[in-house]
């Protein structure tokens, strides 16, 4: 059969081929941030190695700190290597807008880091900073404020005096709490969070109204800078769980969340206030641990890509198939039994992923789903799989892998826009 060409035994691809931004994310040494309009704003530059001035559009290069501190109201960015405390100095430079700390030693930050009036971004990551002192909170123009995989364990009050921080990265810390004060940061829009050692989240994180994109991860290693996106999604081999088994009943007042990430946690059921999440777009729980979803999640009328992976769920939630905005839904490496029949109510869907599961039939109203261009069905029991497929004219991708189909359907032909279709073997 001609159709046979195509079958492929490749790595899986992204899910669609025009995938959306998660609000910010770091690649590369540079940040990004989503505007309002929706497009990314580059609103980093790349690290620099050096101790750097500028000068027009040319960086001019110094040699050390002491060449630096000649003119220090001349430099803007300023990237600090290889030295194990940083100098009191620091706080002369009052025209500093960047400060890249790129150095594994440093276990403390100086007071005089609150004289830098003018600093909009401060990357501490990777660093041994235990603490920040209290003058952290005098940076009233900083807009990000990178602490990822830090010794960190507390944030001082005076975090919340930050007004205009928008990017605030805790991910890979020992951070066991956050402070109440981080109800003030008004300007917030994306929250990392990642430590085994953090327990809960305060009431008061409704609070952060502008908040966009949350992302809690207990991963040892951080995932690849794709992962921050939600469709791509490989789970990193090394995983610690830690101790947030719950969200707040507060935490639906996030009104203009749209992205939420939860890697990790043993969160067993989300608050009913969880339909509250009018403009959520993106929801990835993986391993998840959730046993069911509220009644009022079927209010998330804006929910485009939902993602529960290696889960616990047998059956399909029904709340799901009301969703009418969604476009993909991965609920692979669970305990499906079968899909509802109500599946076809999802007409916006374009991709389907339930591998790895127990499915053993597909329902006919499959094949309704007229846009569906990718569907995964592969490590299942399925041994038949309904005509109704042969419907899916927009179908490029058909994986059915690993399931004890014996025979090739003859609706295949049908499939004319298919480009990848995986047929091997369940005997493997």
């Amino acid at each position: 059969m001609s159709r046979l060409n195509r079958t492929a035994e490749m790595s899986s691809p992204h899910y669609l081929e025009a995938q959306p931004h998660f609000g910010a994310f770091k690649s590369e040494g540079r940040w990004y941030v989503q505007s309002d309009d929706g497009s990314m704003v580059d609103c980093i530059i790349n690290s620099q190695n050096t101790t750097t001035q500028r000068t027009g559009q040319r960086p001019v290069i110094y040699k050390s700190m002491t060449s630096a501190l000649e003119n220090p109201a001349d430099i803007d960015i300023l990237s600090l290597e290889g030295v194990d405390v940083i100098p009191e100095s620091l706080g002369s430079f009052n025209n500093l807008q960047r400060l890249y700390v790129g150095s594994y030693n440093p276990n403390t930050m100086p007071i005089t880091i609150g004289n830098l009036q003018n600093l909009q971004v401060l990357d501490f990551g990777y660093s041994q900073l235990e603490y920040l002192p209290d003058s952290i909170g005098q940076l009233q123009r900083l807009q990000i404020l990178h602490l990822g995989s830090t010794r960190l364990r507390y944030l001082p009050d005076s975090i919340g005096q930050l007004q205009k921080l928008q990017v605030l990265d805790l991910g890979y810390s020992k951070l066991e709490y956050l402070p109440e004060s981080i109800c003030n940061l008004k300007d917030l829009r994306l929250l990392y969070l990642g430590s085994a050692n953090l327990r809960h989240l305060p009431k008061v994180i409704g609070q952060l109204e502008n908040l966009s994109s949350l992302v809690i991860y207990t991963n040892e290693k951080e995932p690849p800078s794709d992962e921050l996106h939600p469709i791509c999604g490989t789970v990193p081999s090394e995983t610690i769980y830690n101790h947030l088994d719950h969200l707040p009943e507060t935490f639906g007042r996030l009104k203009n969340l749209k992205n939420l990430l939860l890697y990790g946690s043993p969160i067993t059921q989300l608050p009913d206030s969880f339909g509250q999440l009018k403009n959520l777009q993106i929801l990835t729980v993986k391993p998840s641990s959730l046993t069911s979803l509220p009644d009022t999640f079927r209010q998330l009328k804006n929910l485009q890509y939902l993602t529960i992976d290696s889960g616990l769920f047998e059956t399909l939630p029904e709340v799901i198939t009301d969703l009418p905005n969604l476009r993909l839904l991965s609920l692979s490496d669970n305990h499906l039994t079968h899909l509802p029949g109500q599946i076809d109510r999802l007409q916006h869907l374009m991709a389907l992923d339930v591998g790895h599961n127990n499915l053993q039939s597909l329902p006919a109203s499959i094949g309704e789903l007229n846009r569906l261009q990718i569907l995964r069905l592969g490590s299942n029991q399925i041994r038949q799989l309904p005509e109704t497929i042969g419907q899916l004219q927009n179908l490029r991708e058909l994986r059915l892998s690993r399931n004890p189909i014996d025979e090739i359907p003859s609706w295949i032909d049908q499939l004319s826009e298919l480009e990848i279709l995986d047929l091997r073997s369940s005997r493997e």
